[in-house]
């Protein structure tokens, strides 16, 4: 039946978009660490393989989803350049606080893991800590003082909603970010995941620079925090 058949083509979508997301992210990191002096052959074959991969994520979505036909094809136009590139690597911004920000990452796929961990060490700040299940997590979350929560809101291993709950009713974490990696930003997916508690989102694949951006709102949003704590104490209204 058409429920049954969305359900299907719901998970093919995943399951496919899953694998790109670690080869897409993968080569972009690659791109990234080609030397200026590197034969024109090896930037040309990194090129391929990148415009390949998004080319492939367009026609999944137009195969699979055809609602989503505008978004694959923005995904697939996508191009890293080399302009591009010097977006990817992370300055902190002028007054930024230089605590390390600490993700608590819950994930088991260990490509996935991989991937989130060779983004991380694009930005000295970030430190990543990772977590197969929800519970060892906030075991976790308990000694590192995670800045927030980065969940895949497809993964097969919990249901996004109830994990999403069990750390929202945690002692100390009520407030703490919940960032969602997620195949579908759909209006529809994208309220669920909301009304669930998230508050930022990284479409998969993941683009690079997409995260690298997320730690940077992440870091000003505690910043102006911190400042407008500290304001109040001097002028005695806390």
């Amino acid at each position: 039946n058409d429920q049954e058949k969305t359900q299907f083509l719901a998970r093919m979508s995943h399951d496919i978009r899953t694998h790109l997301n670690v080869m897409l992210g993968f080569t972009q990191l690659q791109k990234n660490q080609i030397p200026l002096d590197a034969p024109a052959e090896l930037k040309r074959n990194n090129e391929e393989v990148l415009a390949a991969g998004w080319k492939l994520l367009k026609y999944i979505g137009e195969a699979v989803d055809p609602v989503s036909r505008e978004r694959a094809a923005e995904s697939s136009s996508h191009k890293i350049t080399p302009s591009h590139l010097a977006e990817v690597k992370y300055s902190p911004r002028n007054g930024a606080s230089k605590r390390s920000i600490r993700i608590v990452h819950i994930e088991k796929e260990r490509a996935c893991i991989e991937l989130i961990r060779a983004i991380a060490d694009l930005v000295p700040e970030l430190t990543v800590f990772t977590s197969p299940t929800v519970d060892e997590g906030l075991k976790i979350a308990q000694y590192r003082k995670p800045d927030f929560f980065l969940l895949d809101a497809d993964s097969d291993d919990f249901d996004i909603a109830g994990a999403a709950q069990t750390l929202r009713d945690a002692k100390h974490f009520a407030q703490t970010p919940l960032v969602a990696i997620t195949t579908d930003l759909q209006t529809p997916e994208k309220q669920r995941l909301v009304r669930a508690g998230f508050s930022n989102f990284l479409h998969k694949p993941i683009k690079v620079d997409h995260l690298i951006n997320l730690v940077r709102e992440i870091e000003d949003q505690r910043t102006a925090t911190k400042e407008g704590v500290d304001e109040r104490a001097a002028s005695g209204s806390i």
